[in-house]
Protein backbone atom coordinates (compact mmCIF):
# COMPACT_ATOMS: atom_id res chain seq x y z
CA UNK A 1 0.00 0.00 0.00
CA UNK A 2 1.17 3.56 -0.63
CA UNK A 3 0.44 4.48 3.02
CA UNK A 4 3.52 2.49 4.05
CA UNK A 5 5.82 5.04 2.33
CA UNK A 6 3.83 8.14 3.33
CA UNK A 7 6.08 9.27 6.24
CA UNK A 8 9.23 9.05 4.07
CA UNK A 9 10.64 11.61 1.64
CA UNK A 10 13.46 11.30 -0.87
CA UNK A 11 16.14 13.98 -0.50
CA UNK A 12 18.91 14.76 -2.98
CA UNK A 13 21.29 17.67 -2.51
CA UNK A 14 24.62 19.19 -3.43
CA UNK A 15 26.78 21.57 -1.41
CA UNK A 16 30.12 23.31 -1.22
CA UNK A 17 32.73 23.58 1.53
CA UNK A 18 36.26 24.98 1.61
CA UNK A 19 39.05 24.69 4.14
CA UNK A 20 42.80 25.10 4.30
CA UNK A 21 45.76 24.10 6.44
CA UNK A 22 49.19 25.73 6.64
CA UNK A 23 52.50 25.06 8.30
CA UNK A 24 56.18 25.95 7.95
CA UNK A 25 57.94 23.87 5.28
CA UNK A 26 61.08 22.32 6.87
CA UNK A 27 62.96 22.14 3.52
CA UNK A 28 62.47 25.71 2.28
CA UNK A 29 61.55 27.51 5.54
CA UNK A 30 58.60 28.88 3.57
CA UNK A 31 54.90 28.83 4.42
CA UNK A 32 53.23 25.68 3.00
CA UNK A 33 49.47 25.73 2.48
CA UNK A 34 46.98 23.16 1.23
CA UNK A 35 43.54 24.37 0.11
CA UNK A 36 40.65 21.90 -0.13
CA UNK A 37 37.36 22.65 -1.88
CA UNK A 38 34.72 19.92 -1.57
CA UNK A 39 31.52 19.39 -3.56
CA UNK A 40 29.42 16.78 -1.68
CA UNK A 41 26.51 15.20 -3.57
CA UNK A 42 24.02 13.17 -1.53
CA UNK A 43 20.80 11.17 -1.85
CA UNK A 44 18.74 9.25 0.67
CA UNK A 45 15.48 8.78 2.49
CA UNK A 46 14.33 10.88 5.45
CA UNK A 47 11.49 10.26 7.89
CA UNK A 48 9.15 13.28 7.84
CA UNK A 49 6.48 14.11 10.41
CA UNK A 50 3.99 16.54 8.89
CA UNK A 51 2.72 18.82 11.61
CA UNK A 52 -0.02 21.38 11.15
CA UNK A 53 2.38 24.33 11.52
CA UNK A 54 5.77 22.76 12.25
CA UNK A 55 6.81 19.69 10.24
CA UNK A 56 10.05 17.93 11.20
CA UNK A 57 12.35 15.37 9.58
CA UNK A 58 15.43 13.28 10.29
CA UNK A 59 17.45 10.75 8.35
CA UNK A 60 20.58 9.59 6.66
CA UNK A 61 21.81 10.21 3.12
CA UNK A 62 24.72 8.60 1.28
CA UNK A 63 27.38 11.02 0.03
CA UNK A 64 29.99 11.05 -2.72
CA UNK A 65 32.27 14.08 -2.78
CA UNK A 66 34.54 15.62 -5.38
CA UNK A 67 37.65 17.28 -3.89
CA UNK A 68 39.66 20.03 -5.58
CA UNK A 69 43.05 20.22 -3.85
CA UNK A 70 45.79 22.82 -4.36
CA UNK A 71 49.20 23.08 -2.69
CA UNK A 72 51.34 26.23 -2.41
CA UNK A 73 54.63 27.27 -0.81
CA UNK A 74 54.96 31.00 -0.14
CA UNK A 75 52.05 31.67 -2.49
CA UNK A 76 53.72 29.76 -5.35
CA UNK A 77 51.52 26.98 -6.78
CA UNK A 78 53.20 23.58 -6.36
CA UNK A 79 50.41 21.44 -7.76
CA UNK A 80 46.75 20.57 -7.77
CA UNK A 81 44.54 17.54 -8.12
CA UNK A 82 40.88 16.49 -8.34
CA UNK A 83 39.84 13.41 -6.34
CA UNK A 84 36.72 11.43 -5.52
CA UNK A 85 36.30 10.68 -1.83
CA UNK A 86 35.48 7.27 -0.45
CA UNK A 87 31.68 6.98 0.02
CA UNK A 88 30.42 8.79 3.11
CA UNK A 89 27.14 9.77 4.73
CA UNK A 90 25.25 12.73 6.14
CA UNK A 91 23.11 12.53 9.30
CA UNK A 92 20.56 15.34 9.38
CA UNK A 93 17.45 16.62 11.09
CA UNK A 94 15.35 19.73 10.79
CA UNK A 95 12.10 21.50 11.24
CA UNK A 96 9.95 23.91 9.29
CA UNK A 97 7.41 26.60 9.97
CA UNK A 98 4.47 26.71 7.60
CA UNK A 99 3.53 30.06 6.13
CA UNK A 100 0.80 30.88 3.57
CA UNK A 101 2.42 29.58 0.39
CA UNK A 102 5.53 27.94 1.71
CA UNK A 103 7.64 26.68 4.54
CA UNK A 104 10.63 28.30 6.25
CA UNK A 105 13.12 25.51 7.06
CA UNK A 106 16.12 25.07 9.34
CA UNK A 107 18.29 21.95 9.33
CA UNK A 108 21.45 20.76 11.08
CA UNK A 109 23.57 17.69 10.47
CA UNK A 110 27.02 16.18 10.36
CA UNK A 111 28.77 15.33 7.09
CA UNK A 112 31.07 12.28 7.27
CA UNK A 113 33.37 12.68 4.25
CA UNK A 114 37.10 11.89 4.10
CA UNK A 115 39.96 12.67 1.74
CA UNK A 116 42.10 10.16 -0.16
CA UNK A 117 45.84 9.65 -0.18
CA UNK A 118 47.75 10.91 -3.21
CA UNK A 119 50.74 13.02 -4.35
CA UNK A 120 48.77 16.15 -3.45
CA UNK A 121 45.99 15.19 -1.08
CA UNK A 122 43.93 15.93 2.00
CA UNK A 123 44.12 13.04 4.45
CA UNK A 124 41.43 12.77 7.08
CA UNK A 125 38.03 14.37 7.61
CA UNK A 126 36.77 16.86 5.03
CA UNK A 127 33.22 17.19 6.39
CA UNK A 128 31.85 18.46 9.67
CA UNK A 129 28.82 20.23 11.09
CA UNK A 130 26.47 21.54 8.40
CA UNK A 131 23.59 23.96 8.94
CA UNK A 132 21.10 25.23 6.38
CA UNK A 133 18.28 27.76 6.29
CA UNK A 134 15.83 27.92 3.42
CA UNK A 135 12.35 28.46 2.13
CA UNK A 136 10.32 25.81 0.32
CA UNK A 137 7.43 26.89 -1.92
CA UNK A 138 4.34 24.73 -1.37
CA UNK A 139 2.00 24.30 -4.31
Amino acid sequence: SSDLWQPFIFRASAGYTARSASTSDPLTDGQAEVVLQTLPISAGILLRQDGELMPSWAGLTLVEAIHFIQSEIDGQLIGGQTQLSPPGFHIQGGSGWRLRRGEFQAQVGYLFVYGNEGPISWRGPAGGVVGTLGYKVLY
